[in-house]
Formats: structure tokens, sequence, C-alpha cells
């Protein structure tokens, strides 16, 4: 009876921490990378997959006090997954509200969960950003000047598995130029797109959310062969971290929201600091 019991207790802990505790901290994780073509430092905040519902507010406001400790960013970036499939705007419109106040260049692409909330959900969210003065970026670059520094930005969508290889022609139309290239994709397995000209030296992605929970992360090994069949050759899966591939760093997010459950994966948002090599 009394092992019932403990294990009764253990396992209510459990749930309370990794419904309730965790999903609503939220870490600044700072990041460099060097880039040969820079003049100068330039800073990234990037966020991922909020998947937004309207107990975010609180820890968002929180968070964008904490960034005065830090140097300022340049601009913001979503990775996409603003929204959750099947809900509203209204917490959206919450967020976007929160981190205008910051002053950011923002830029965005979409996500697997802002396409399948729908035509009309998808429409709407794309009016919502444009109201808020945020450039939706879709298969196509934009050239940031950071106190004179070009920095383009190169983005595509969608995000689903099965819809990367039907996308990968749009990107050869890309300028070749031989500033500093980045790439925003949602789902980490867009790395493996050909692009034309040299690889961007930065990836910046979400999709995965590092697995959410980190046991069933060993489950999950257990059953990588079956899983595999579902997926790309050098599909991230669940991996959240930086990590280089090739000539190229990525960053995959263990992103912002923490929905349903989050257990020694916390949520998370970085300031990514690209430093020039002198």
């Amino acid at each position: 009876m009394l092992i019932v019991l403990l294990v009764a207790l253990v396992v209510g802990v459990g749930v309370i921490y990794s419904s309730i505790i965790e999903p609503q901290c939220l870490k600044i994780r700072r990041l460099s990378v060097t880039f040969q073509d820079l003049d100068q430092t330039v800073r990234i905040l990037f966020a991922s997959d909020f998947h937004a519902n309207v107990g975010q507010a609180g820890r968002l406001k929180r968070l964008v006090n904490r960034l005065s400790e830090f140097e300022r960013p340049d601009f913001l970036i979503f990775g996409g997954d603003l929204l959750h499939k099947g809900t509203g705007l209204v917490a959206v419109k919450q967020i976007l509200a929160i981190l205008r106040s910051l002053d950011l260049p923002t830029f965005a692409v979409l996500g697997n969960h802002d396409i399948m909330s729908g035509q009309g959900g998808e429409t709407s969210l794309k009016q919502l950003l444009e109201e808020y003065g945020i450039g939706l970026l879709q298969n196509a670059e934009v050239v940031i000047g950071v106190i004179g520094q070009k920095l383009p930005i190169q983005l595509f969508y969608p995000s689903q598995y099965r819809e990367v290889a039907s996308k990968m022609s749009l990107l050869s139309s890309i300028d070749q130029a031989s500033s500093p290239r980045i790439l925003v994709c949602h789902n980490p397995d867009g790395i493996y797109l050909p692009i034309a000209g040299e690889p961007p030296q930065l990836v910046l992605s979400g999709h995965t959310h590092g697995g959410q929970v980190f046991w069933l992360l060993w489950v999950r090994g257990r059953l990588k062969r079956l899983i595999q069949n579902f997926l790309p050759a050098g599909s991230f899966e669940s991996f959240a971290g930086f990590k280089p591939v090739g000539s190229q760093v990525i960053l995959v997010s263990r992103v912002v929201s923490g929905r349903p459950f989050r257990c020694g994966r916390t949520p998370e948002i970085h300031l990514v600091e690209l430093r020039p090599t002198h």
C-alpha cells in the first residue's frame, strides 16, 4: 500500500511539474556565431513555435523586461507556428502587442500549424502580421541594413516533412551575393534544401520542440528504426540545440510553447550574436 501511495505521489508531482511549472518557465539563451563577411556584431532575437494561448502573456512580459539586461537586438524573427491548430487570433494579438514594445524590425515565416489552421486562419494571420508591420517572407529573401551592414535573410515555407522536396526549386533564385546568408525555416530539415551559390552559414529553426519530455526521447530511441521509415534521411526528429552540419551551423530551438507538457525541455528564446572574424 505504501509503495502504491509513493508511486501515486511521484506521478502526481511529475504531472504538476510538467503541466504547470516547467511550461511557465521561459529562458533566454545566448549564442554566438562567427561570420566572415560581417563588419560588426549583429544580434538576432529568435522565437519559434508560440502555439499561442492567453496564458503566455505573463511570462512574455517578464521576458521583455529581462531583455534590458542584454545588448539590444537588431531585429526579431518568428520561426513559425504562432497559431495552434484550431485556435483563434486573440492570443496571437496579445503576443504581438507585448513584443511590439521592443520596437524592433520583425520578420516571420509560417509553420505547419499556421498552415493547418485552414485557409481562413492562415489568411487572417497574414493580415494580422501585416497590421503589426511584420514582414512575412515566403520563399524569398530580404536584405536588412544594420548600421550599413547588408544582411540577407533567406526564408522558406511550408514546414511539413513531406512538402520539403516539392519546394526545393523555389530557392534557386536567391541572390548569390557574398554577403552573410541566413536561412530561417520552421522545420530544421530545410537545411538539406539545395540553394544557389554558397550555403547559408547559419540556419534558424524550431518545430521539434526538443522532444517536449526527456524520458519520451528514450522511448523514441527504442522505436527509432520504425520512426525512420516515415522521415527523410538525416531528419532532426526531436533534436534541439546548436549543431554544425558540414560547413553550416544550425540552431534548433526548444521553442516558446509549453503545450501540453514539458519535462527537462524548458521553453526558450534565443539571442543570437553574429560576430565578425576580426
